[in-house]
């Protein structure tokens, strides 16, 4: 962080006491909707950081006080005020398109950043080439940093596919893992990958972010990792029980796996998860429209950049 020799070696402050932007190639995105009792940990957590990113905070038309208190109390975050309240995907995929940053960080509201998060996904990402997204690693909020880390909700599993190794990292300094997914509540991405594959905006919510790594890793020159120095802490489904209930989530956690499976498996692991999905069919209250929306997609992926 660029030091101020007059203010006793302290991050020099912009207006309103906030530390300045160092890296102008970075923006963290942080999709907020009624994230009043969330919100300041996250932006203090980012304005802390080591290396400090461009903020920006996209409101999907929250009806709480959060978008006044970011407005008030954070004069050097950008705040986008959305007309209404878009779905994850819709919300970011506006929100990136216009960026010219070359890195985006897409991050939930309930996070809590360690200081050197940013910084060592941007070490990460500038010394791989082929990496495309730097997955963050996750402790629950107020749980202490402890290694190793083994924590299993890293891994998305579904048909008989892990979308990431079986993380295990024994240190912060333990080697990035290749995974198969991003983690839609934190990851860093490169900016350029969207100009060739984006979120699936018919998913609505759920398995959109392990769609997009699936994507990444079968449409692009790049790839996702969970990078163990890049950690943070999150309340655990508070963005998404606002919106819905258990037996909601479940519908769509369900129908959102097998659209991203249909899309982007390859025929032996289609053959190889039958019976699985069969298994999932059966628990689908609109098995037609369910299969009307994988025909759909079909049609649509075949006119997709190669």
């Amino acid at each position: 962080m660029n030091a101020d020799a007059e203010n006793g070696g302290r991050p020099k402050l912009a207006e309103g006491g906030l530390p300045v932007t160092d890296r102008n190639d970075c923006a963290v995105l942080v999709l907020n909707y009624n994230g009043t009792q969330f919100i300041r940990p996250t932006l203090d957590s980012l304005l802390k950081q080591t290396v400090v990113p461009h903020i920006v905070v996209i409101d999907n038309h929250s009806t709480d006080e959060s978008p006044d208190i970011i407005a008030r109390e954070y004069p050097s975050v950008e705040l986008v005020r959305n007309d209404r309240n878009y779905d994850f995907g819709t919300a970011y995929n506006r929100a990136i398109k216009p960026r010219k940053e070359e890195f985006v960080v897409i991050l939930n509201n309930d996070i809590v950043m360690e200081p050197d998060c940013i910084e060592n996904a941007l070490k990460f990402l500038e010394s791989t080439p082929e990496a495309g997204a730097a997955v963050f690693i996750v402790f629950e909020m107020d749980q202490p940093v402890k290694f190793p880390y083994d924590r299993d909700y890293i891994v998305k599993k579904r048909f008989g596919i892990d979308f990431g190794t079986h993380v295990r990292f024994e240190s912060k300094e333990s080697k990035p893992k290749w995974m198969r997914y991003i983690w839609g509540g934190g990851s860093m991405l490169r900016r350029r990958i969207f100009d060739v594959i984006q979120f699936d905006e018919d998913f609505g919510w759920y398995w959109e972010d392990a769609d997009l790594g699936w994507m990444m890793v079968n449409r692009t020159k790049y790839r996702p990792a969970a990078v163990p120095g890049a950690i943070v802490h999150h309340i655990g489904g508070a963005s998404v029980k606002k919106r819905f209930r258990n037996d909601e989530a479940n519908l769509m956690d369900h129908r959102n796996a097998l659209l991203s499976f249909q899309k982007n498996a390859t025929a032996w692991e289609l053959l190889r998860s039958w019976a699985e999905r069969r298994y999932f069919f059966k628990k689908q209250p609109d098995k037609e429209k369910l299969l009307q929306d994988m025909k759909r997609k079909r049609e649509k992926e075949r006119v997709l950049p190669k």
